[in-house]
């Protein structure tokens, strides 16, 4: 028997119905159905009666499920006595997409000033790559921006069992040299940018841009963010990319790289900012910590980026 097995048939309880629990739980009706029929066989007694309108406890049923509350209220009891008297352990692996790797060393540090004892690695990827290494489990909790194309959206990633939360929203902008002959101007459309010369962090989010942009020129895939701000800065290529990638960035703040608004297309390229984590089983101390943390960094994000 094991504590995930009690905590399912609490649920079962509470939502008096097996596909109800299912779905709560980010796994599938046969799964816990499944998980249900072993606990039985193993206790030795039935423990909910089914019915077509949902199930109930059994009387053995309710004594069980008094001792698993029971023991759940114990587990939580030993990992509050962990926040509250020791130093927390462990690993945490965080992924951050482009737009967001100006946060990475505002994360390192937050993290190791209040959690010295406690190992934090912080990875670079790419949107396509977030589900892979969530589900493959090479991280525990991701930031992106999301919905910004067709194929991210809140649905996939429910299917794939993630929880997540829901932040600022930003727009994409023309980032220019200050010498572009668009610089000055309140705002560019896209049919007039389609004959520049175009810069891209990733073949795929060009892949995606350009199904809108429609021009038909190649972009110049620059996956180092420095490197790619550099030639824009010099007005080799203009790029289309989130607003989050201006947010402390000396070129933008300098002056070098200007930022213009999109117009004459609606909701081109509209992103949230997602934090995302493992829907299916209880988090660790250690990361619902460091969600704490995240959470207050996120919280700021839209305001450094209204002033662009």
């Amino acid at each position: 028997m094991k504590l995930e097995q009690l905590q399912q048939i609490v649920e079962i309880e509470k939502q008096k119905s097996i596909s109800k629990a299912a779905k709560a739980l980010y796994m599938g009706q046969p799964a816990l159905s499944g998980a249900l029929n072993s606990l039985e066989e193993e206790i030795g007694v039935r423990l909910f009666e089914r019915t077509s309108s949902g199930v109930t406890p059994t009387p053995e049923g309710m004594e069980i499920l008094q001792l698993a509350k029971q023991m759940l209220e114990c587990q939580s009891q030993i990992l509050n006595y962990g926040k509250q008297h020791r130093e927390l352990y462990g690993n945490i692996n965080i992924l951050l997409t482009q737009a967001y790797s100006f946060l990475f060393s505002d994360i390192m540090l937050a993290f190791k000033e209040r959690y010295p004892k406690a190992k934090l690695n912080i990875k670079i990827v790419t949107a396509d790559d977030v589900i892979k290494e969530l589900s493959n489990g090479n991280a525990n909790i991701c930031i992106t921006l999301w919905e910004m194309f067709p194929q991210y959206t809140a649905k996939v990633l429910k299917d794939a069992g993630f929880q997540y939360e829901t932040f600022g929203s930003h727009s994409m902008m023309a980032y220019m040299s200050q010498d572009n002959r668009f610089a000055e101007h309140s705002s560019v459309d896209l049919a007039s940018l389609r004959d520049e010369n175009f810069l891209c962090y990733s073949s795929s989010f060009w892949a995606e841009t350009n199904k809108v942009l429609q021009t038909d020129s190649e972009a110049l895939i620059m996956t180092d963010r420095e490197n790619l701000k550099r030639l824009l800065s010099t007005g080799q290529a203009i790029s289309l990319l989130p607003d989050t990638f201006a947010i402390r960035d000396l070129y933008c703040d300098q002056g070098m790289i200007k930022l213009v608004p999109i117009k004459g297309t609606e909701n081109f390229a509209q992103a949230v900012d997602y934090l995302i984590y493992n829907g299916k089983r209880q988090l660790t101390v250690l990361e619902q910590k460091t969600l704490e943390l995240l959470r207050e960094i996120l919280m700021h994000i839209s305001e450094d980026s209204n002033k662009y």
